[in-house]
């Protein structure tokens, strides 16, 4: 390398080092808007924060959204709620005095003609039985008839896991909701269909009910959106030759080897 090319190529590289030397110094976190923070942080903008509490926001996150998808409206606290906002919710809580256990860190999602449904997210990873969840349940619906999402970091036993079907509640895994999975690219899109819409779709097909596929109710998909039996959904998967290919299940509340009793029988 000549002489005159080797101080070239020393030029740049000093210059190189100066800037980014520059730029270290004056990036300040404290002096970044708490939106851009986040994103520039390490670790995915939650360094700040530990990672218990990390979950329970990406968790929040997941059932927040999940109550829009179903078409219910919830607070503009928790709608626009960042990290650092959802920090203060929940180290800071102020229990409703009208509505027992109910804190400002719940989801309570409203719709019309429709009972309210609220998100109660457990921060501790309690063992329920029987006894607690009747506390619970009991507490909740003291002052209204509402529905209850509970979101638990372990599974309940089954005695739970049975009265908790019977009330017509719902409840989910912390791991279930980390991230999004009715939004992820590889999920295809589900829409639930209204009764109108359903009624077209077996008329188009000249079928009824029995003959259309089945969708589980330990189904994922068909959890996230809180489907009642006989409702049905449909399902748009992206193809390379048409676009789109279209199908439509019907959600049942049956475990799959009853329906393979039923069909050996």
């Amino acid at each position: 390398m000549s002489r005159a090319r080797k101080a070239k190529v020393q030029k740049s590289i000093a210059s190189t080092s100066d800037a980014s030397s520059v730029s270290t110094e004056a990036t300040d976190l404290s002096e970044t808007p708490s939106s851009v923070r986040y994103i520039i942080s390490p670790e995915d903008g939650f360094s700040h924060y530990n990672a218990e509490f990390v979950d329970m926001y990406r968790v929040m996150t997941t059932c927040r959204e999940m109550l829009l998808d179903r078409g219910y409206t919830i607070s503009a606290q928790l709608a626009n709620a960042s990290i650092h906002d959802y920090y203060l919710l929940v180290h800071n809580p102020r229990v409703n005095t009208t509505d027992n256990d109910i804190t400002d860190y719940d989801i309570l999602g409203t719709k019309q003609s429709e009972k309210d449904l609220i998100v109660k997210i457990f921060r501790e990873d309690e063992s329920w039985k029987v006894k607690e969840y009747e506390r619970y349940h009991k507490a909740l619906n003291t002052n209204r008839d509402i529905r209850i999402i509970y979101v638990m970091r372990s599974r309940p036993i089954n005695q739970v896991h049975e009265r908790v079907t019977r009330d017509g509640d719902e409840y989910f895994l912390f791991e279930e909701l980390i991230i999004n999975r009715s939004h992820h690219r590889l999920v295809p899109k589900h829409t639930l269909l209204s009764d109108e819409e359903k009624n077209q779709v077996l008329k188009m097909y000249n079928a009824s009910v029995a003959h259309m596929p089945r969708i589980m109710n330990t189904d994922f998909m068909a959890r996230y959106f809180g489907a009642q039996k006989g409702q049905m959904f449909r399902i748009e998967r992206p193809t390379p030759t048409s676009g789109f290919h279209t199908c439509y299940l019907v959600f049942i509340k049956q475990h799959i080897k009853d329906i393979l009793i039923q069909v050996l029988e």
